[in-house]
């Protein structure tokens, strides 16, 4: 039976660190994050949260804030790094971050900016710069393999035929 939002109980799943009381943010698993607004750093946690996340709720004593994979990439598209996102969760989080949700951050932002949809001479082309194990990845899908053009040293393209030799 899948519990309704209300009836979730995190306390087997999380346990307070010593310093809770100065930390604003409850980081369920889920990847649901709570902020109080009572806390001294409610400002910055707010602005770090509002980078990462998608409101809930918010009221004036607690916000709730939901960890998507469309909201950590808005983050590192902002320039947040994984590294960063992660160190900022520690910071603010009155528990230690789930393994869950250090998944899900890497998942999300580590991919960020290893392709580039580049215009040349009324064309889309897709660039891979400096990781070929995700060109190798795009490469899987037929469609993307069929449409695939090949260049040599100076620039020219390759004719389809020379492919399977390069």
């Amino acid at each position: 039976e899948i519990e309704a939002p209300a009836e979730r109980d995190y306390r087997q799943h999380v346990q307070l660190r010593h310093d809770h009381a100065g930390r604003p943010l409850w980081i369920c698993p889920d990847g649901r994050i709570m902020l109080e607004s009572s806390s001294p750093v409610y400002k910055e946690a707010c602005d770090f949260l509002v980078a990462i996340a998608e409101p809930v709720c918010r009221t004036k004593f607690m916000q709730e804030y939901q960890l998507t994979p469309y909201s950590l990439y808005a983050g590192a598209s902002m320039g947040l790094r994984t590294a960063d996102i992660l160190s900022a969760m520690e910071r603010f989080s009155k528990t230690k971050v789930p393994a869950e949700v250090e998944a899900q951050v890497t998942s999300s932002t580590s991919r960020y900016g290893k392709v580039k949809l580049v215009l040349q001479h009324d064309r889309y082309y897709i660039e891979c710069p400096g990781d070929p194990m995700v060109l190798e990845q795009l490469l899987q899908d037929p469609v993307l393999r069929e449409l695939r053009v090949l260049r040599d040293a100076s620039d020219a393209v390759l004719p389809r035929a020379r492919e399977k030799e390069a």
